[in-house]
């Protein structure tokens, strides 16, 4: 098993350098052999890179290589992402637009950003689940009310019921077309400082037909790893997800070297700086021609080593990520009392508490 789960990752890695316009690793399709397609598949969509790979597994040079059946499935999930993409967009143009009329400023985040200001090689790369969008925390509550016509909440998680992020409101799903939209009122969940909102709005432009502010790609690059690093932890937990590897690759080649040393002293006084360094110099590792690991970020590239050989043995990570989560539980715990409020409705309601335990063994389970 560790053995095709490495040739797998090899295998996802060389795909996506050829996709980004990079060279394959020497002898890259020699790992064909051991890769089972379903195995490669799963692999592939759980890491939400599947988008991405469909165009070298189209070409040419590779065709003969993959089973047809493959090629087919990855060349229709691309055709449905990009689809996808452009009905996120609209809704996008239309938020934007209902915005502005009551004096809302709304600015995109994340994916909602490269949908405005791509940087991806092709449009439809780019998986995305919903459109964040950072609008004043005191106008919040209306834009919210703006969408209720037509959207509606979201149904939570058996689990999360009633735990809503601090960060942003309770997510809000179209009536029609399922797209879900969630106002941020804080970029990031954790280290606000690292960009202040005025300082972020400044910095940003206004994309005259959707009416939104799209960030400077600098800022996009420091929220691309601050809400991996920061928010979600990953280094932390030894977890290095290869979408965010692709969107840092792709940032960084649009930036060039010399501004992306300017963002570098922003984490400078942060605790997290060894752990930014290290996704980093990952993405350095993974794409050495259009993002090469810059200076500031050398001393990451031991830990980055690691961080994409636990990437090839995900039963290393088993236990880091749940020492850490439990940690990370045991906080929400002590500081809210919603959450603790929440915890003792679970324990005491047998089908969620069942729900609960089911989902965290199938995702122990995915450390196999």
């Amino acid at each position: 098993m560790t053995d095709e789960r490495s040739q797998i990752v090899r295998l996802t890695i060389d795909l996506l350098r050829l996709a980004l316009e990079e060279s394959p690793s020497p002898g890259a399709w020699s790992n064909l052999g051991a890769a089972a397609p379903e195995a490669f598949l799963s692999f592939a969509s759980t890491q939400a890179v599947l988008p991405i790979i469909a165009s070298p597994l189209q070409s040419e040079a590779l065709g003969e290589l993959f089973p047809e059946d493959l090629r087919l499935f990855s060349d229709l999930i691309a055709a449905e992402n990009a689809s996808r993409n452009e009905t996120l967009r609209k809704r996008l143009c239309e938020i934007g637009g209902l915005f502005r009329g009551h004096s809302i400023p709304v600015l995109a985040l994340k994916g909602a950003a490269e949908l405005l200001d791509p940087v991806y090689p092709r449009q439809g790369m780019r998986y995305m689940s919903d459109l964040d969008l950072f609008v004043p925390g005191e106008q919040a509550e209306l834009a919210a009310r703006l969408l209720e016509p037509s959207h509606t909440l979201l149904h939570a998680d058996p689990e999360t019921d009633g735990v809503v992020p601090e960060h942003h409101l309770p997510p809000l799903v179209h009536r029609s077309d399922g797209v879900v939209v969630e106002l941020h009122v804080a970029p990031l969940r954790l280290d606000a400082s690292l960009l202040p909102a005025q300082a972020l709005r400044e910095r940003a432009r206004l994309d005259e037909a959707s009416m939104v502010l799209v960030p400077a790609r600098g800022d996009r690059l420091l929220h691309a790893i601050a809400h991996a690093v920061i928010d979600d932890r990953c280094v932390r937990r030894g977890e290095i997800r290869l979408k965010d590897m692709v969107e840092v690759a792709c940032l960084a080649r649009a930036l060039g070297p010399e501004t992306e040393a300017q963002l570098a002293a922003l984490f400078g006084e942060t605790e997290s700086k060894e752990d930014v360094a290290t996704y980093r110099a990952a993405a350095g590792l993974i794409f050495p021609r259009i993002a090469p690991v810059p200076a500031w970020a050398v001393q990451g590239l031991p830990s980055a080593r690691r961080a994409l050989d636990r990437l090839c043995h995900p039963h290393a990570m088993r236990a880091s990520f749940w020492f850490d989560w439990l940690g990370l539980y045991a906080a929400r715990f002590l500081r809210s009392r919603e959450v603790r409020r929440h915890a003792l409705e679970l324990l005491w309601d047998p089908k969620r508490r069942r729900h609960a335990i089911e989902r965290h063994l199938l995702f122990w389970r995915s450390f196999e």
